[in-house]
């Protein structure tokens, strides 16, 4: 692993973690709003930001069983550092982001060492083995949670819960007009987003299938036109893989430039994840795509608690839109769900505002200065905040 300049010594106010590319996003927006300087572990987003990084998140990111034992020296090493520099420099506060098992681990050795922990994204018990969620309220201080029938389910374990909303809520989305003018659409075509992912087992498992549903919609939808988004978390090997295969199939290719450009398109072919969620608010319906090695297959057919993995359906609790998992992810029925979606867009269009009003915050405020404000007050407390009582358990599967 390539070892990032080290950070400079002497005290760190503010420690942030965040181990892939969604949580180096939503990492960056609270850093931003913050106006803090921090140091850690992030990707290009918390590195724009001015972080000082002990390891690179693109270096250390993996889905599925297989991948993660692979990335496991990595991680470890990652974590160590981390831990020794609390140790050394005592930061003020830390902010955890996602990254469920290394942070948790993480998130235990901070507090130990009295480092005030808010875990930003944490676990989704609800849908991954529930009977964790005592055990992980241990490692944090506070949770920021983004559904809001996550803080019941966190309370009931002893946790301070906050909901702060769907970090999608925090892009800022352009015009449609400007955007199809910038990436060269037609103003009349049917725009297709092709979304791999960002993990780089993801993306080489699932973009065939995408880019081929994507040349068979161009085929039976006269004019239509798709635009590969692509980001450079993925790392060069991943990404270079991801651009030639885009290039063999004839389609244009977008770096870094989703979520912000999502309003351009009239239907995305969307690997699950965060980004399902962020289609949604842009307007967009998505078809979501999962695929993965056998063994990770494997342990989620077992071990899920949820009938559904995008977001927008969690959000909904309703199959509202295609989801296409292992084997069933083929190009033709990627198409086919396309092509459902794209023939009634009134009711596309009313799912995508009604599941983006799910995932919003209890008010007008943005999710990373919610979260930023929670940090605020952790960093100018001396003690850490007493636990919530106790609140009765719901539904695993949510409130509505």
């Amino acid at each position: 692993m390539r070892p990032p300049a080290a950070p400079a010594p002497g005290p760190a106010p503010l420690l942030v973690v965040a181990g892939d590319a969604s949580g180096d996003v939503m990492a960056a927006r609270v850093v931003e709003a913050m106006g803090a300087p921090s140091t850690g572990v992030g990707g290009p987003a918390l590195r724009a930001a001015g972080q000082r990084q002990l390891a690179r998140a693109e270096e250390l990111s993996a889905m599925g069983f297989a991948s993660a034992v692979l990335g496991a020296p990595r991680v470890a090493v990652a974590l160590a550092a981390v831990v020794r520099l609390a140790a050394r420099q005592r930061p003020r506060a830390a902010l955890l982001v996602g990254w469920s098992e290394p942070n948790a681990l993480l998130g235990r050795a901070l507090r130990h060492l009295g480092v005030p922990v808010l875990w930003y994204a944490p676990p989704q018990v609800w849908a991954w083995r529930p009977s964790r969620a005592g055990r992980l309220a241990a490692c944090a201080d506070r949770f920021a949670v983004v559904l809001p029938f996550e803080v019941a389910l966190w309370r009931a374990s002893g946790a301070w819960a906050e909901h702060v909303g769907h970090p999608a809520h925090d892009t800022r989305l352009e015009p449609r007009r400007a955007l199809r003018e910038r990436l060269g659409v037609s103003a009349a075509a049917d725009a297709i987003a092709v979304l791999p992912g960002s993990r780089p087992h993801e993306v080489r498992r699932l973009l065939p299938a995408l880019l081929a549903a994507a040349a068979e919609l161009r085929h039976r939808r006269s004019g239509a036109e798709a635009r590969v988004l692509l980001t450079s978390a993925l790392g060069t090997r991943a990404l270079a893989w991801a651009q030639a295969r885009a290039r063999a199939a004839a389609l244009p290719v977008v770096v870094d430039g989703s979520p912000a450009m999502l309003p351009a398109f009239d239907v995305a072919l969307a690997a699950s994840g965060t980004v399902t969620a962020e289609c949604v608010v842009a307007g967009v319906p998505p078809v979501v795509a999962w695929r993965g090695d056998s063994i990770s297959y494997g342990v989620a057919r077992r071990a899920l608690r949820t009938r559904w993995i995008g977001l927008p359906n969690i959000a909904l609790q309703a199959g509202a839109f295609p989801e296409l998992v292992q084997d069933a992810a083929t190009p033709s029925a990627l198409a086919d769900a396309a092509l459902e979606l794209l023939h009634d867009r009134a009711r596309s269009d009313a799912l995508c505002r009604e599941a983006a009003r799910r995932l919003g915050a209890p008010d007008a405020t943005r999710p990373a200065e919610r979260v930023a404000a929670m940090l605020a007050r952790e960093l100018g407390e001396a003690s850490r905040p007493p636990r919530r009582p106790s609140a009765p358990a719901p539904s695993p599967v949510g409130p509505w």
